[in-house]
């Protein structure tokens, strides 16, 4: 299971999926004070997260599960590369979001919010992540294939 190269790159993506809580992906500007904003809930009740933030949140928590979930389901071949595929989905979903959606509301207290570019970079990381393991896992499905024809 471990040795396989699919297995690093569905890690890989669950490990960048639990980097995002930590590192921050918007900088917002309240009262002159700069606060890290992470894909985790604002710990400073100053500020309100909009519905797209509490979306880019389940999709990264969905998008960890299903990676260890794809980990763990080495014999079921196929259902490892729609998984693949819906975690591909997922990341370029998220980093679109992380690009275009607003995560705060801004209002009288909110002065500016700026975007690292850490979402972005991050959801593409793990969409290609699940595209290589899909690959890898395809040509194992195909190596298992040939070895059934020549028996």
């Amino acid at each position: 299971m471990i040795q396989r190269k699919q297995t690093l790159f569905l890690a890989g993506g669950a490990l960048l999926s639990l980097l995002l809580l930590f590192v921050p992906n918007h900088v917002v500007t309240l009262q002159k004070m700069n606060y890290s904003l992470c894909l985790m809930p604002p710990t400073t009740p100053d500020f309100i997260g909009t519905l797209g933030f509490n979306t880019a949140v389940a999709i990264n928590f969905l998008m960890m599960v299903l990676s260890f979930l794809a980990i763990f389901l080495y014999k079921k071949r196929e259902l490892q590369v729609k998984l693949s595929y819906g975690i591909c989905l997922l990341g370029l979903v998220l980093a679109a979001m992380c690009q275009f959606c607003p995560f705060v509301v801004i209002d009288e207290q909110v002065s500016g919010v700026k975007n690292t570019f850490v979402g972005l970079f991050i959801g593409l990381s793990i969409a290609l992540f699940g595209f290589m393991a899909q690959f890898f896992i395809k040509k194992d499905i195909e190596l298992l294939k040939s070895a059934d024809r020549i028996r």
